[in-house]
């Protein structure tokens, strides 16, 4: 198990997919299934021949030290750029 999801699609052969939660699930080609990676889980192959799967994985964000992002309220306010003094402020009115 590990953070994130997984997309396993079948090639050739076939396989046996085992979860912490579910019954086994057996897949021939062309069969897919997509969990959440964060569950035990284990792929098997049981042809004869060698198995062939497509196996797409992804990773949580927070696995490599990024925070993620913060809704809008819980952003501080910015401060506000340096106001222009002098004739610089004359100028930019008149923009």
């Amino acid at each position: 198990m590990h953070a994130g999801e997984e997309f396993v699609l079948v090639l050739d052969g076939e396989v046996e997919f085992h979860t912490e939660y579910y019954e086994p699930v057996r897949l021939s080609p062309g069969d897919s299934i997509y969990i959440d990676s964060t569950m035990p889980h284990a792929v098997i192959s049981i042809s004869e021949e060698l198995a062939r799967i497509l196996f797409v994985g992804t990773h949580a964000i927070a696995d490599h030290g990024i925070k993620p992002e913060t809704s809008a309220a819980e952003k501080k306010p910015r401060k506000s750029a340096r106001k222009p003094s002098g004739s610089q402020a004359k100028d930019q009115v008149g923009s």
